[in-house]
């Protein structure tokens, strides 16, 4: 399984990483990482992502915008998206308009990417 976490606090991009690392755990996938929009475009034009952790605030960027780039690609129309943001007043936006499928409230706990990346990866499993 192939996942995109997309966040430009670096720290917050390492733990991330080490938390969706834990809940993949035995099963082969890659994990990548961008800190902004250009990036992240590059990488899921590169590469079939099967899962996208998005933050909001990438700057003087949004990632919502950038969900809406991803369901405005073919090949992920139905792409599955997760959005991480401190800002509560997005929720219905990210899950309404932007078509995310959840949405994560900062601070959250290793315990909630852990089971986000299970559910994710039991999907993904199920579709091959």
């Amino acid at each position: 399984m192939n996942i995109l976490i997309v966040e430009d606090n670096k720290y917050q991009l390492e733990n991330l990483k080490k938390m969706v690392m834990e809940g993949l755990g035995d099963h082969a996938g890659n994990i990548y990482c961008a800190s902004d929009i250009s990036t992240a475009k590059r990488v899921f034009e590169e590469d079939h992502i099967d899962f996208f952790m998005l933050d909001i605030s990438l700057g003087y960027e949004n990632g919502l915008e950038l969900a809406d780039m991803i369901h405005n690609t073919k090949s992920y129309e139905e792409a599955c998206i997760a959005v991480i943001s401190a800002h509560k007043k997005y929720e219905s936006k990210a899950t309404d308009v932007s078509k995310c499928h959840v949405f994560i409230e900062k601070p959250y706990r290793k315990e909630e990417i852990i089971e986000l990346v299970n559910r994710a990866l039991i999907h993904h499993l199920e579709k091959i």
